[in-house]
């Protein structure tokens, strides 16, 4: 096994590693794709080759330990403390989520970017819109975005993390398939598009800072080392991923349509 085999191997294996998971990506990304408009869906694949675009999401959480982009592993979060303010942050050396999306936009509305940084912009961006709708990705450097919360997930043998249960656990509770899913979710209002479209990065962070305070209660069952969670928790939960999974959704063809588009006239 080659020395990229082995790291890529190891990046996809590694659960900490993750952002919102990989069917969270895949509900994300259909719901997106449903909202894209034919000129739109027609300038990525000329841009990609045809390639699909879960796979364009995928690629970072992919790469992130891969030689050449461990530095990009930090672009998935921003830390922030609960009395924080997102327009004061002083943002880390090599920059996090929100200036990782800044950055990349720039690179899909630039003219003069070479095509295959345009199609890297791409990928980091429509991945990072998807995960900063994930609370944990605005999260609590003491316990790493909840990485460090150990949990007892309902009655598995093996303990899970906080963070784990955002990025999976919670969505895989209803066992429905990816196009299931969409189409559950998939059914909002032009009222709502338009309240959700007309909104910016950081009202996006600031939602999923708020949700904090959902994420951490985990009345009533609290154990002193690890967290139990179970369907309580779920059930008070469950409405609130599945919102910022199709506000993720029709935000990010929102701003692909802005970007690939130019007679869209938006929401």
């Amino acid at each position: 096994m080659g020395i990229y085999t082995l790291l890529l191997a190891l990046a996809l294996c590694s659960s900490a590693a993750s952002g919102f998971g990989v069917n969270a990506h895949k509900i994300i990304t259909q719901i997106t794709e449903n909202h894209l408009t034919d000129t739109t869906t027609k300038a990525i694949a000329e841009l990609t080759g045809d390639a699909d675009l879960i796979s364009l999401v995928l690629w970072p959480d992919r790469i992130r330990y891969v030689s050449g982009y461990q530095k990009s592993a930090q672009w998935h979060y921003v830390n922030i403390a609960d009395d924080g303010r997102l327009d004061e942050i002083e943002h880390v050396p090599g920059g996090d989520i929100l200036t990782a999306i800044k950055r990349f936009h720039g690179q899909l509305t630039e003219s003069g970017v070479a095509k295959n940084k345009k199609i890297e912009a791409l990928r980091f961006f429509m991945h990072f819109v998807q995960d900063l709708h994930q609370p944990l990705h605005v999260g609590l450097q003491a316990d790493r975005g909840g990485n460090g919360i150990a949990v007892q997930w309902f009655k598995a043998t093996k303990t899970k993390n906080l963070h784990w249960v955002w990025d999976t656990g919670i969505i895989a509770t209803k066992k429905l398939t990816i196009e299931q899913y969409v189409q559950l979710l998939d059914q909002v209002s032009p009222q709502k598009i338009q309240e959700w479209s007309n909104s910016e990065l950081l009202d996006w962070a600031e939602e999923s800072k708020t949700l904090r305070k959902q994420v951490y209660n985990f009345s009533p069952e609290k154990h002193y080392r690890t967290v139990t969670i179970g369907q309580i928790y779920v059930d008070r939960n469950i409405a609130h991923i599945e919102e910022r999974l199709v506000m993720a959704g029709i935000r990010l063809a929102e701003r692909l349509n802005k970007i690939f588009d130019a007679n869209h006239l938006g929401h």
